[in-house]
């Protein structure tokens, strides 16, 4: 079975104009001309206009016109698809727009609601119209095309509403006023991110396959573009942030004079980089306290400032901040001056790649190509639509149309009332059929927008207040209802009361440089800045004193266990061990040899041991073949009467170090004989906390076999 074509044209459909069949039909009563004569005349079958009078005969008096019947498996009326063909322009504009699904769902539950006779078996089966009605609809309304729709941030869609764009205006024109700016001083900065690898542009190629153009790499560097303009039309040399830590000639090689190249440790602009923009621009303004500019610019994180916002005010620059998320559409260089700037940025690194086969583009190409097309974009043309466009000058409150403001309706709350038990919102929102005569009448789609005042009122006055409309179960005698939009089956989306904003406070749209209250909070935001910071710091100097803490123990723990022998040599320890130590003198002439050599060629200080000095004792220890001679830093804590000094033996700190020694945790004291000291030391210790504890021998014990 060969399935019917969704344009498909039934053969005895009307092909005759009614309006020349009518013509025809009143012109024949008119003059009494035959048939044949007055089809000749209007372009009218002869069969069509018989048919007219006949049908006339039948159903009136035979001398007025009557119309042939509708089509009756037409699902809606022409009024019926008007009102859906609106909903759904509508409803795209709040950035809620109908998939083709969900689109022919609505279909079905509208043609329900309005009890259409022509609702098919297949659309309740499946639930939703049939493809073969949707494809007929969008033929029959060119105005409706199906599109892939960019994505777009909740915080954008409500915060562009015309509460904002009022104060935003409001602090505009005070500051013009109030210093009487004139379009050459009026100035608007934004950045603008970079790239070496940018989106290629279209390239002629074979139908229905897919193409490819050559980039430099996956992932390009990444940079910074400042660029500034005035409303005078034109545009001044850029900033460019780069993400580098040392300056390189090249990255000026070829940039507007002027231009001015900032160093940045990951490309991005901050508060320090924002303070050097703002000289920039002092520079390339010559504004004074006698001769300011108005800098309009938006209120990102890395702006607010109060050290911008001092050198603002001291250099002659008002700042006037756009609302948060509204950039879009109120800031110049974002409306026509930086998507023109990106193409021509685009086809300019497209033109070298054609030109340079196999030659990447590098970071310090990019800011003498970004400045090529910067100079052919700022133009007077480009920089004055942008500011006629947002209705920045010529000043212009009422720029944007109320459909510009679609998406903040779904956030847009009813404003409170006095007394607690009437609604702050709408219980349903309202039809033209509901409408009363005094109330706002729709506009072209059918749906009237109502008005902040009418909400008001609405809510002030209980009977005012919308029901929601009950929508009448259709039956098979019932007529078609006429009177319900879309709207009322499948309302338009509407958020709840959003809870109190929390984390950081955005500064709404002011004078910045002239608001003490917003002055106010950039100081608190300093401070509070500040005591991160610190705290910050504290607690990252803690850990590494706690990390070198640990470490400590763990060396101390390594060089325990390394020890053959713990060198403490006590009372008792020589009565159990006499070979450990041995008093008596009586060693080898050899040892007597290296001990003297030892002394002679170590520059000990020439004089007697006394209390807290720090000495070099010389020990033998005797093993079961051979005997070794070993060496120790101790300090003297107090003289004997015998000769003998008592001393509190230290350890090395690092067997890498042998001339570093610190105090054990448990306290290693002897006595020993005058004659096992060598000499009167010269050590040092150090500042800080972590030093203190360390005893450093000057010169290094590198001869000697230090334990």
């Amino acid at each position: 079975m060969v399935p019917m074509p969704r344009n498909y044209q039934p053969r005895n459909i009307l092909t005759t104009d009614r309006t020349n069949l009518e013509k025809a039909f009143n012109h024949r009563i008119e003059t009494g001309c035959s048939i044949r004569t007055a089809c000749n005349l209007f372009g009218v079958k002869v069969s069509t206009l018989g048919d007219a009078f006949t049908r006339s005969l039948k159903e009136s008096d035979g001398r007025t016109f009557v119309p042939k019947h509708q089509n009756i498996k037409k699902v809606f009326t022409d009024a019926q698809e008007h009102f859906i063909e609106e909903y759904s322009i509508k409803i795209s504009r709040m950035f809620y727009g109908l998939s083709t699904r969900a689109f022919r769902r609505m279909v079905l539950k509208y043609a329900e609601a309005v009890g259409s006779p022509a609702i098919s078996d297949v659309w309740r089966r499946v639930g939703m119209a049939t493809r073969d009605w949707y494809y007929g609809y969008m033929f029959r309304h060119p105005r409706l095309a199906l599109k892939a729709p960019e994505g777009m941030s909740l915080a954008r869609a409500m915060a562009f509403n015309r509460v904002n764009v009022e104060v935003f205006f409001k602090a505009y024109v005070e500051a013009v006023e109030r210093h009487s700016f004139m379009p050459a001083r009026i100035f608007n900065l934004d950045e603008s991110g970079l790239s070496t690898v940018m989106k290629p542009c279209k390239v002629v190629c074979e139908k229905g396959r897919p193409v490819a153009s050559q980039v430099a790499r996956e992932r390009g560097n990444h940079m910074t573009f400042v660029g500034i303009v005035n409303a005078a039309g034109h545009g001044f040399p850029p900033v460019f942030i780069i993400a580098r830590k040392k300056m390189h000639a090249d990255f000026q090689r070829g940039t507007t004079p002027g231009t001015t190249v900032l160093l940045q440790a990951n490309g991005w602009m901050d508060h320090e980089c924002f303070v050097q923009t703002l000289e920039h621009l002092h520079k390339v303004s010559y504004s004074s306290m006698e001769n300011k500019i108005l800098l309009i610019m938006d209120n990102a994180e890395c702006h607010m400032s109060i050290h911008a916002a001092e050198y603002a005010i001291q250099h002659g620059i008002v700042i006037v901040t756009l609302p948060p998320h509204t950039t879009a559409k109120l800031q110049p260089l974002d409306v026509s001056v930086f998507g023109p700037f990106k193409s021509v940025l685009r086809s300019i690194q497209d033109d070298f790649k054609l030109s340079n086969t196999h030659v990447p583009i590098t970071e310090h190409m990019l800011p003498e190509m970004a400045c090529k097309a910067w100079d052919k974009v700022c133009n007077v043309t480009n920089i004055t639509n942008g500011f006629r466009a947002t209705g920045i000058f010529p000043v212009n409150r009422n720029i944007f149309p109320d459909d510009a403001f679609a998406g903040a309706e779904v956030t847009e709350q009813a404003p409170p009332d006095d007394d607690d038990d009437l609604p702050q919102t709408l219980a349903a929102p309202l039809t033209p059929s509901s409408l009363e005569p005094d109330q706002p009448q729709p506009g072209p789609s059918g749906i009237g927008r109502m008005s902040p005042a009418f909400f008001a009122s609405a809510a002030s006055t209980p009977e005012a207040a919308p029901q929601p409309r009950q929508t009448p179960t259709p039956t098979a005698s019932s007529p078609p209802i006429l009177d319900v939009t879309p709207e009322a089956v499948q309302p338009y989306p509407k958020a709840p009361p959003r809870p109190a904003a929390r984390g950081r406070k955005k500064i709404r749209a002011c004078i910045l440089t002239e608001d003490e209250e917003a002055l106010d909070q950039l100081r608190e935001k300093e401070k509070k800045k500040a005591a991160r910071e610190e705290k910050k710091r504290r607690s990252e100097e803690k850990k590494r004193e706690k990390k070198r803490e640990q470490e400590a123990r763990q060396a101390a723990k390594r060089r325990r266990r390394s020890e053959p022998v713990e060198a403490s040599s006590s009372d008792e320890e020589a009565a159990d061990n006499p070979a450990l130590c041995d008093d008596s003198s009586e060693y080898s002439d050899e040892f007597a040899e290296e001990l003297e050599h030892d002394a002679a060629t170590y520059p000990f200080v020439q004089k007697e041991p006394e209390v807290g000095d720090f000495v070099l004792v010389q020990l033998v220890f005797k093993g079961k073949r051979s005997e070794e001679l070993v060496h120790f830093v101790a300090k003297v804590i107090s003289l004997e009467e015998d000769g003998r000094l008592q001393l509190d033996f230290l350890r090395i700190k690092s067997p890498l170090l042998k001339d570093t020694f610190h105090f054990p945790a448990i306290g290693d004291v002897d006595s020993v004989d005058r004659s096992r000291v060598l000499g009167v030391l010269t050590v040092s210790t150090g500042t800080t906390q972590r030093q203190a504890n360390l005893i450093k021998v000057l010169p290094p014990l590198r001869d000697f076999n230090m334990h």
